[in-house]
């Protein structure tokens, strides 16, 4: 039996030499003489699926290059996306502020070097994988950019090749008031102190700002180690500027000695994934980084504590931590924009709406107000158990697609007012749920005692007539 004509011929089959010998005289003066064919060829195919082509033979490779450099440039721009970030104490996950993030450039994506092979042909082997590992970066900020200011308009001398030109696109420096800063503390007998991070990207509709489609791109926790904050702020001192003696363990000596080494062998210009001062979050891949600056957190001296401690993990410590800038893997974005694309395209361009994950919704936000009476002797009771509602209780609402959910209290009237804003698809299903959670039940069994409601014959909250009175909306203005 010929093994020749019995051998594999998928396209990503190694080829024989017959093989090799009918692509060269029928395929290579095609894929030479004609590359706008397959560049657009090639055009059509996910980044995820384009990448199996590249080692069929180098044309496709360097075709395949040019059309993912082109992709790369787009996804670096957030292609009218704004990238959004989320970093804080896990306690602190209903209070946080969202941070909106400004592109700073992405290093080495406009260089493209290439080699010269020694027949002249140029070496494209590796500069995919060059490319893979490029970083976009971000400043972060609390204000929002206003999407929608008009730009300036260039003066006559301020166009591309005049001295001015380099000048007028520099990236703006970050001014005190922009700067973003969090207080990270460790507790005694602990290590670290971990922050719950969430990257996403969000589109505003250009009429009227509103946001509506948003794309998860990372989340996870970041581990804020206390090693790692005393070798980033070595210097510390109390209020009036005497200095604190801290005598590290001798394991922390020696695990700070191997890291100055290492830091030495390296460049942290050339992979910022041995840079110090980054914190990666905890996922399969770096794909996500935040840059530190840490800065010491003035202590305040008492009678009653020493200055001198035998090792740094018996005493809590605080630090002031700044986010200099956030770095996303440029491919990334890339592979995050595209599943934008593909999910807009499936479900008919129908908005996006963040919760905690990412969920369709197909119908328009309710807004809701309700009304109890509280029973005047339980409002210090009932003021408790709300400061300390319980995580299953909260995290039922969020999955129920209720947010802005407030409670506010009339003394005059002993009245209890409940407003909420629901953004799901599918209002008696998510209300069926609250209802069949157990532990919802035996939340509202004991804020039922502490209520008298207005709905008349109603039981409690699990009457199908319900327990809170619903209000009529009879005005709104939303701007």
């Amino acid at each position: 039996m010929n093994t020749v004509e019995n051998a594999p011929r998928g396209i990503f089959a190694l080829p024989n030499e017959v093989q090799l010998s009918r692509l060269q005289g029928y395929a290579l003066p095609l894929l030479t003489r004609n590359p706008q064919i397959l560049l657009s060829i090639f055009s059509l195919f996910p980044t995820r699926d384009l990448l199996a082509f590249t080692p069929t033979c180098r044309h496709f490779h360097s075709l395949i290059q040019r059309v993912l450099h082109n992709r790369l440039q787009i996804a670096a721009g957030l292609d009218g996306y704004q990238l959004y970030l989320e970093c804080h104490h896990p306690s602190a996950r209903l209070t946080a502020s969202t941070m909106f993030c400004l592109s700073t450039g992405t290093p080495g994506l406009c260089d493209t070097p290439q080699t010269k092979e020694p027949d002249g042909r140029e070496q494209h082997i590796g500069r995919i994988k060059k490319m893979g590992e490029m970083y976009s970066h971000f400043r972060p900020q609390r204000k929002e950019p206003d999407s929608f200011a008009r730009p300036r308009r260039h003066p006559a001398v301020d166009i591309p090749g005049s001295r001015t030109w380099a000048v007028s696109n520099q990236v703006p420096q970050a001014q005190d008031s922009d700067r973003v800063t969090e207080t990270v503390t460790v507790d005694a007998h602990d290590l670290f102190s971990q922050l719950s991070t969430s990257v996403y990207l969000g589109r505003r509709e250009p009429r009227r700002g509103l946001l509506d489609s948003i794309q998860n791109v990372s989340e996870g926790t970041i581990r804020v180690w206390r090693n790692w904050l005393s070798e980033q702020c070595d210097t510390k001192t109390f209020s009036d500027g005497t200095p604190v003696t801290v005598h590290h363990d001798s394991s922390s000596q020696r695990d700070r000695k191997e890291s100055m080494v290492r830091d030495d062998v390296s460049d942290p210009k050339e992979d910022r994934r041995r840079d110090k001062s980054i914190l990666w979050i905890n996922t399969r891949d770096d794909n996500i980084g935040i840059k530190f600056k840490v800065k010491e957190k003035k202590w305040r001296r008492t009678t009653a504590m020493p200055i001198l401690f035998e090792s740094d993990v018996e005493v809590a410590v605080s630090y002031e931590v700044e986010f200099e800038e956030i770095l996303v893997r440029t491919a990334h974005l890339l592979f995050t924009l595209e599943e934008a694309k593909q999910q807009m395209a499936n479900d008919g361009g129908r908005a996006i709406i963040y919760l905690p994950r990412l969920t369709m919704a197909s119908s328009a936000p309710k807004r809701m107000a309700q009304i109890v009476r509280l029973k005047p002797e339980s409002l210090q009771e009932y003021k408790e158990c709300h400061a300390k509602a319980w995580p299953e209780v909260l995290q039922q609402i969020k999955d129920c697609h209720i947010v802005d959910y407030s409670i506010w209290f009339d003394d005059r009237s002993s009245t209890l007012f409940a407003t909420m804003k629901w953004v799901g698809s599918d209002f008696d299903a998510d209300m069926a749920k609250m209802a069949a959670n157990p532990k919802v039940q035996e939340w509202w069994a004991m804020t039922d005692s502490m209520q008298e409601s207005f709905v008349e014959g109603a039981k409690g909250s699990t009457d199908p007539k319900g327990w809170w009175k619903p209000l009529e909306e009879v005005f709104r203005f939303e701007g």
